[in-house]
């Protein structure tokens, strides 16, 4: 009976049905499961199956795994391929070197994270970007070994990679953007050519080597872990270093850091935002504007942005005269910047938004797929299909500790103006601005990473005591390793 469940439940369910692959991996992981639970329990004195929120990280991964296998056995199409969660079921490990490596990693930090609280500022700061680096290639290793730091960059059909080989001369390329659209790569046709650029540039420094490609983009990843610590001592200086040391296990930022290029789109956004909380002046919104600029020349939902900065602007200040015209200069600076890349260059940002929109449409068409505005269900439906992954992704611990940092803060939100409260009610804004735009068709987990660290900072109040930190950390690096083995997250 065992037997035929496994051949005709998961073996069929297993995207390369392979299942002796599959039962290996999952043979592995619950390897690494017993070795962190037992290295809590004899080196850190901490009983995780006691606790609650281990059941329910293992519990919503066991469910996760066994609606992903139902849905491809059963229901194997665009949306069910989306729900609730971008991958498919596909355990696999074929580097197996990677797992003692991850795991002394991850015992290493447990043991030595609260040295890291007595360095200098940038001592501590290059510890965590030297240790997130190397622990984001170990995991993503697992699967398929070097070739799936780059695998990602072979899809040229798919990935801007295609788009930056075409290129002859980045003038022309720009000019003629709009027109040359429908030739592009799926991703390329309905984006900004930033992406395309900016792989044009890695060719021009390194060639068509997709590794070192790779291996740049994990590095300017990383960078942001700075921009979060300067943005985390604004809003909590006391939490700062610990919020910044847990947003580097966010499962998001590690699983995505490593598989594609939406990481430099966080990096760009991390440094706006840093640039507009840390502005003194109107100087300093005029830098933010021009920081948006290139976050639009990367992605055309950057202006949304925009909303965010308005209110905190207006919290800050409580002066609407004076928020309209920080809001002046970070939008008009971007339009000041595209008036003149148009001029000289001929590149049209509104032409190319135009362009992109009916290609997408195109897109969906071909593929008989309803767009978000297509009824109120379809609308519902990829609410959800935004908000759940990115939920998954986010990881239990930080949204339990965030609804204990916000509870009780709505009467005193808008009385008290301190950074703590600001950053609370930005949080807040954030989910329903990008939610409701409506332009987002699931896909989060990747596109949203540039939430995480207004939702970790307050969490990190929370997590207060030694035994508790690490145990926040041994479950999202449960998670981690187990989504990055069960599943397959393509892009």
């Amino acid at each position: 009976m065992i037997k035929n469940f496994l051949e005709n439940f998961i073996g069929q369910g297993v995207a390369d049905g392979k299942l002796e692959e599959a039962l290996a991996a999952f043979a592995v992981l619950g390897l690494i499961w017993a070795a962190v639970i037992f290295f809590g329990y004899f080196w850190l004195k901490i009983k995780l199956w006691r606790r609650w929120d281990f059941w329910l990280v293992a519990g919503t991964l066991l469910v996760l795994i066994l609606v992903k296998i139902f849905f491809l056995r059963y229901l194997d199409d665009y949306f069910f391929d989306r729900i609730p969660i971008y991958a498919l079921f596909s355990p696999k490990i074929n580097f197996l070197w990677a797992i003692p490596l991850i795991l002394g990693l991850f015992f290493l930090w447990l043991g030595f994270y609260k040295h890291l609280l007595q360095l200098s500022q940038k001592k501590f700061l290059i510890v965590l970007v030297l240790f997130f680096i190397v622990f984001s290639i170990s995991v993503a290793l697992t699967r398929d070994g070097v070739y799936g730091l780059y695998e990602t960059f072979t899809h040229s059909k798919l990935d801007y990679r295609g788009d930056a080989r075409k290129i002859a001369g980045a003038g022309d390329f720009l000019k003629d953007y709009d027109k040359l659209a429908p030739t592009l790569s799926q991703h390329g046709q309905v984006h900004p050519p930033g992406y395309a650029m900016l792989h044009y540039l890695f060719i021009k420094i390194f060639g068509d080597n997709l590794l070192l490609t790779a291996l740049s983009i994990i590095f300017l990843g990383s960078l942001a872990i700075i921009q979060v610590y300067f943005l985390a001592r604004k809003f909590d200086e006391e939490n700062a270093r610990l919020a910044t040391m847990l947003f580097i296990f966010a499962p998001a930022y590690v699983i995505f850091s490593a598989t594609g290029v939406d990481v430099v789109f966080f990096l760009i956004i991390s440094l706006l935002f840093l640039s507009i909380f840390y502005s003194k002046n109107y100087w300093g919104w005029a830098r933010s504007g021009a920081i948006l600029a290139i976050a639009m020349f990367s992605h055309f939902i950057a202006p949304l942005f925009g909303v965010i900065a308005a209110i905190y602007s207006y919290l800050k200040n409580r002066n609407l005269k004076k928020t309209a015209i920080e809001m002046l200069l970070l939008g008009g600076v971007p339009i000041l910047i595209f008036l003149l890349i148009k001029i000289t260059v001929g590149y049209d940002i509104i032409n190319n938004f135009v362009a992109a929109r009916g290609l997408m449409s195109m897109q969906f068409a071909d593929l008989g797929i309803k767009t978000i505005y297509s009824s109120p269900g379809y609308y519902v439906l990829y609410q959800l299909m935004s908000l759940v992954p990115f939920l998954i992704y986010l990881g239990w611990p930080f949204i339990l500790n965030y609804v204990k940092a916000v509870r009780g803060e709505t009467r005193a939100i808008f009385k008290d103006r301190s950074p703590q409260k600001i950053l609370i009610v930005l949080g807040w804004a954030f989910l329903p601005v990008l939610l409701f735009a409506g332009v987002f068709m699931a896909e989060t987990e990747r596109l949203w990473i540039f939430l995480i660290p207004f939702l970790v900072l307050p969490a990190a109040k929370k997590i207060a005591s030694d035994a508790d930190q690490s145990a926040v950390f041994m479950l999202l690096f449960l998670q981690i390793i187990t989504i990055q083995i069960v599943f397959f997250t393509y892009w």
